[in-house]
C-alpha cells in the first residue's frame, strides 16, 4: 500500500486523456448534467471537460446534487473536481467530499495489477487546490480533522455500491499495449479494508493528539 496517502499532500501535475470511465446510467437532472454524463460514459473526456468549465454556478450546484445522489455512477474524480465549488458555500462540505473523493479513488487505484498507474495519486490536489489549502489550513485542529476522517469512513462504509474501478487502471502504462486488468475479488477486498485501517488509524492518531 502506499501509506499515508490519505493525510499527506501531495504534488501535482495533469492527468492525462484517455481514462475509461465506465457505468454511468443514472438519469440526469438537467440536460447538461445529462450531456456531461453522457460524455463521460462514452469516453468523450475532452467534451467532458469542456462542459464542465462552462457550468455556471447553478450547473454545478445541480452537478453537486447529482453526485450525491449517483455516487455509485461518477469517478470519485468528480467529487474532487466539484470541491472547491461547495467550498464557496460550505468549507466543511467542501474539505469532506474532497477526502471521500480521494479515498474512493485511492481504493480504485490500489485494486488495478499495473502499480504504475498509482502515479496519478500524485495530481489530485491539482482538482482542488483551495480545498487543500483549507484542509491544510486545519490540520493543526487535530479534534477537526479526527471528525472529519471518522464522517469520511462512515461514508465508505455506508456507500457500498460503487463504479467499476477499472476506470482507474487506464492510467497506467500497461494500458497502451493491452487491457487493463483488475486484481481478484479477494485482493479488492483486501484494498478496501486497508484504506480503512490507515484511516482507522489516522483518526485515532489524530485522536491522541488533541
Amino acid at each position: 500500500m502506499k501509506r499515508q496517502f490519505i493525510i499527506a499532500a501531495v504534488t501535482l501535475s495533469l492527468l492525462t486523456a484517455g481514462a475509461v470511465y465506465t457505468g454511468v446510467n443514472a438519469s440526469a437532472s438537467t440536460p447538461k448534467i445529462q450531456q456531461l454524463v453522457e460524455y463521460i460514459n462514452t469516453n468523450q473526456h475532452s467534451m467532458a471537460e469542456n462542459l464542465l468549465k462552462d457550468f455556471t454556478n447553478k450547473d454545478k450546484d445541480d452537478f453537486v446534487e447529482y453526485i450525491k445522489a449517483n455516487n455509485a455512477t461518477l469517478p470519485p474524480l468528480y467529487y474532487i473536481k466539484m470541491a472547491d465549488h461547495i467550498l464557496k458555500t460550505d468549507k466543511d462540505q467542501a474539505a469532506m467530499w474532497f477526502y471521500i473523493g480521494k479515498v474512493r479513488a485511492y481504493e480504485d487505484v490500489m485494486m488495478c495489477k499495473d502499480k504504475t498507474s498509482q502515479a496519478q495519486l500524485d495530481i489530485y490536489p491539482l482538482f482542488a487546490p483551495k480545498t487543500v489549502k483549507y484542509i491544510y489550513s486545519r490540520n493543526k485542529d487535530k479534534s477537526y480533522m479526527a471528525n472529519l476522517l471518522q464522517r469520511v469512513l462512515d461514508w465508505d462504509v455506508n456507500h457500498p455500491n460503487r463504479i467499476n474501478p477499472i476506470w482507474a487502471c487506464y492510467q497506467g502504462m500497461s494500458a497502451y499495449t493491452k487491457t487493463p486488468e483488475l486484481k481478484t475479488d479477494v485482493q479488492r477486498s483486501k484494498v478496501i479494508d486497508n484504506v480503512r485501517d490507515e484511516l482507522k488509524e489516522s483518526i485515532i492518531k489524530y485522536q491522541k493528539l488533541d
